[in-house]
């Protein structure tokens, strides 16, 4: 889902072959263990994603490798080469944001050149992948025109071109006003299909959310009740007022169970629009 414009490292032209890629285990420091599980399982979901569609890289394990390099932050580039195979691996560092998280992919192949990092971002309130897919077929592209780090690093970089020679106006002529030509910004992409998917996706999932929330506290409120019927009946402190409380109590968990199969079926159901939608193509911006 971003256009790559890569030159090539080799002398020769680049091969378009697929690499098999194995995930080493994310770094812990700053984050629940829930989170680390998530994030593990969007990375190879988003890797998943990426071998269905073609790309360079495909999976090379259903589960992440074993932590034999230490931490991720600290683990080197040697011995991740030694795990890379005939592939390559990916380590992604991790960092919390306030909307979600911020990963860096890098990929270390055996003969121990570095790919990246390529950066993702992920919501946190919804792990979806396409910010992962996204940075894996950037990282892919990478990889199959062999542009590690260090070629980056080692590339000439381009001269600027000199500014053109003003010329001298002269003071005896008045300058003509110059015509202006109007900006504008005109998207040269045309609709996709399918677009209202995402944000269709994330309100529904959100208003399943809510639903759930809702359900808890009607929940909360129906146990609370019970518990003091309860009490009450132990103690032999019933009264006949207390009679409407049981039908409250009955109302509560009845809505409770509505609320919460509602929230579930509305929160799956926007989870899987929203990761079946269309990636957004890049406004063109042309001056006219």
């Amino acid at each position: 889902m971003l256009a790559v414009a890569l030159s090539s490292f080799l002398a020769l032209p680049a091969l378009a072959e697929t690499r098999s890629a194995q995930i080493y285990p994310l770094p812990s420091e700053g984050l629940l263990d829930s989170e680390v599980k998530d994030l593990g399982a969007a990375l190879q979901a988003g890797l998943l994603r990426q071998e269905r569609t073609g790309n360079e890289l495909t999976s090379g394990a259903d589960e992440l490798l074993a932590p034999s390099c230490g931490p991720a932050r600290s683990a080197t580039v040697a011995c991740l080469a030694g795990l890379a195979g005939k592939g390559v691996v990916l380590r992604a560092l991790v960092k919390k944001t306030s909307s979600g998280y911020a990963l860096a992919i890098t990929a270390v192949d055996a003969r121990g050149e570095v790919f990246g990092p390529v950066q993702a971002r992920v919501d946190a309130m919804m792990l979806a992948i396409r910010g992962i897919s996204e940075a894996m077929e950037e990282l892919g592209a990478r990889v199959a025109n062999h542009q590690s780090a260090r070629a980056l690093a080692s590339a000439p970089a381009t001269p600027k071109p000199s500014p053109p020679a003003q010329a001298v106006p002269d003071p005896t002529v008045a300058p003509a006003a110059p015509a202006r030509a109007p900006l504008a910004a005109t998207s040269a992409a045309p609709d996709v299909p399918g677009a209202w998917m995402e944000p269709a996706g994330k309100w529904t999932a959100a208003g399943g959310g809510a639903l759930l929330v809702a359900g808890g506290v009607f929940g909360f409120l129906a146990k609370s009740l019970n518990d003091s019927l309860t009490d009450k009946y132990s103690s032999h402190t019933l009264a006949a007022s207390d009679a409407s409380s049981y039908g409250r109590v009955g109302a509560f968990s009845t809505t409770a169970n509505v609320l919460f199969v509602a929230g579930g079926v509305a929160a799956l159901t926007g989870l899987f629009i929203w990761a079946g939608a269309p990636d957004e193509p890049r406004p063109a911006w042309t001056r006219r």
